[in-house]
């Protein structure tokens, strides 16, 4: 049997936008416990005093024997007054697991992401290339993380707001937490893709809900917050710490709201309701299953909740201003929503569109090994991609072992600049992954629609036609495809303009499908990334396989678009309303059963097969 999962659920000393006064430590502790509360984040930078080494040691013992959790978070010199190496060697002797982490503010917000009018206190200078600019920021990252650990001895984690999550891993840090805004259904898979891929024991989710949960306080922004606990915990959070909202208020306006006040006692009891809930739920180890995986192209530079729409704060570099390869991430926005009705490329006895097999993906890093490739059953590519040769080794194990990968002609250049050239790997010899060979230097110019083949993967249903006869779909505008010699893969998709054509073998090709070993290869031939009249044939496709990963799944679940659902060992199912006024009723298919449920408006459950 798995073993429980460990939760921890906690707040902040200070809470935001209030100060830190270290006299009152103990009595916020106290009552905090008596809520329910497991985890202290100690923002020592708030503070109304200097705070000794002494304080500190004691504040150690004192949690320690409550058997509550702490993490730090400093900043400045007063937060470090007392707060040297020895004082948290101490620390972490007398605490030990009970210390988890030194918290690093937003790293990628002030480094990568940020519009050029926010503070910035790094090296402002024109990138060479990706690999540069990237370097740059792993180095700032390393240099926070090696500083922090206090030689050695403290675990980080980086408080992030930005996509650069996978990068702070990257870079050393012990395990990831994002700022989460409500209903951060791309912030989430990109923060446990990133645990996946690093092997991280904790997944950290920091609320910041009286800043981002609403401008204007109303009962739909205490419903946000009741459903962020809620899904952060569906989805396999495990260290849930609130920014503020507990013990006052006004964030967006001059009005403060006191500790007494109806919407301050409303944050706590959310608080005190979750952690009752995480106390008596038993959650097995592991996190949901995940059968999907978007992949993090190399040197991709995308965040969501950018401003300035720049790459890596490149301002003063026009190419490396969000583009084609940045909005192709725009297809994550609206994944969780089943296709309309009218759809006729969705398939199947019940719709299953609106979600993955268990409910759940991924993103993951592209320059990660096999091992963790493995851990899915498909991968796609989505955004930048600087193609190497040992990603290209990984993918291939990947499906030689079973996988099904997709991806563009796109992701195969192997460029780091932003300047517009294609250079394919092995110059455009992909037959030993998609039995094919792709000439990028005379493309295919076309505005034509494609025709289908039947997959060779068993599970994916195309709008297959007889190529001969029949119209072809998606013809949305001019795209560029290399032009494609087959050598062992088959063309399951070809260009056409016509409803007749003669030749079937005379018609461009579009598409690709490769098996290779036990799994298989799929390419779509366009060489530009799929944004624009790209993305119709792109999406069908994802969504497609979105759709197949769950029909396949041993167990599916279904309802309307509000339902949202993990999947856990020993068949646990999380089932969650996210709509806020209406009930819905969700369906679990155990294969050999079937369960249904009336959920009320935003209500959360939890069931066991049995």
């Amino acid at each position: 049997m798995a073993n429980k999962d460990l939760v921890l659920n906690g707040f902040r000393i200070p809470s935001d936008g209030t100060t830190m006064d270290p006299d009152k430590f103990y009595e916020t502790v106290e009552r905090k416990c008596a809520e329910g509360m497991n985890l202290v984040g100690i923002w020592a930078a708030n503070s109304s005093k200097e705070i000794s080494q002494e304080t500190f040691i004691e504040w150690a013992k004192y949690l320690t024997e409550r058997k509550m959790y702490f993490f730090f978070r400093g900043g400045g010199d007063r937060a470090h007054c007392g707060f040297t190496q020895e004082t948290a060697a101490k620390m972490k002797e007398i605490a030990g697991d009970y210390f988890i982490a030194y918290t690093l503010a937003e790293l990628g917000s002030a480094y990568a992401c940020k519009g050029s009018g926010y503070a910035y206190h790094g090296e402002r200078r024109e990138w060479k290339d990706l690999q540069d600019a990237k370097d740059s920021y792993l180095n700032v990252v390393r240099r926070f993380h090696e500083e922090n650990t206090m030689g050695g001895i403290l675990a980080t984690t980086v408080n992030e707001s930005t996509a650069m999550i996978s990068y702070d891993s990257e870079a050393g840090c012990t395990y990831p937490t994002m700022e989460f805004w409500p209903g951060d259904e791309i912030g989430i898979p990109f923060t446990r893709g990133t645990a996946s891929a690093y092997n991280c024991d904790k997944i950290g989710i920091y609320f910041a809900h009286e800043w981002y949960g609403g401008l204007r306080y109303d009962e739909l922004k205490e419903k946000r917050l009741k459903m962020g606990y809620d899904y952060c915990y569906l989805a396999g959070g495990n260290v849930f710490m609130l920014e503020s909202g507990d013990e006052c208020g006004g964030s967006h306006s001059n009005e403060v709201f006191g500790f007494d006040h109806p919407k301050t006692q409303n944050y706590r009891k959310v608080m005190a309701d979750f952690a009752k809930f995480a106390r008596d739920d038993f959650r097995p180890a592991g996190g949901p299953k995940v059968r999907v995986a978007f992949v993090r192209g190399n040197l991709d530079g995308y965040s969501f909740r950018h401003s300035g729409g720049s790459l890596w704060r490149a301002h003063t570099q026009p190419e490396y201003g969000y583009g084609p390869a940045e909005y192709a991430w725009r297809i994550l926005e609206n994944l969780q929503c089943k296709r309309r009705w009218g759809d006729v490329h969705n398939y199947g006895e019940v719709d299953l569109s609106g979600a993955p097999g268990y409910g759940q993906y991924d993103v993951i890093p592209a320059n990660v090994g096999a091992e963790v490739f493995a851990k899915y059953d498909y991968l796609i590519f989505v955004g930048w991609n600087s193609m190497t040769s040992e990603i290209y080794e990984n993918l291939k194990t990947f499906v030689k072992g079973g996988g099904r990968l997709f991806m563009t002609a796109a992701h195969l250049n192997t460029s780091i600049k932003r300047d517009g050239k294609i250079s394919l790997l092995n110059n455009g010899d992909v037959s030993d992954l998609f039995g094919c060979v792709l000439d990028a230097d005379n493309p295919i110019r076309k505005d034509e629609g494609s025709k289908f083949k039947n997959s060779i993967v068993p599970e994916l249903l195309y709008p297959a036609l007889h190529f001969t006869h029949g119209d072809p779909y998606f013809a949305e505008g001019y795209i560029n495809y290399a032009s494609t010699e087959l050598r062992g893969g088959v063309a399951a998709a070809r260009l056409s303009n016509s409803f007749s054509d003669e030749d079937e073998n005379a018609l461009p090709i579009s598409m690709v499908e490769n098996k290779l070993g036990d799994g298989y290869a799929i390419l779509m031939t366009n060489i530009e990334y799929p944004y624009g009249a790209a993305v119709p044939m792109y999406q069908a496709l994802v969504r497609e396989i979105f759709t197949a990963s769950h029909r396949t799944a041993p167990i599916k679940v279904y309802g309307n678009d509000s339902l949202r659902f993990s999947v856990y060992e020993g068949d646990k199912v999380y089932l969650l309303n996210t709509d806020f006024d209406n009930r819905i009723t969700a369906t679990i298919d155990y294969g050999d059963s079937k369960k249904s449920f009336t959920l009320e408006p935003c209500e959360f459950k939890a069931v066991e097969k049995k």
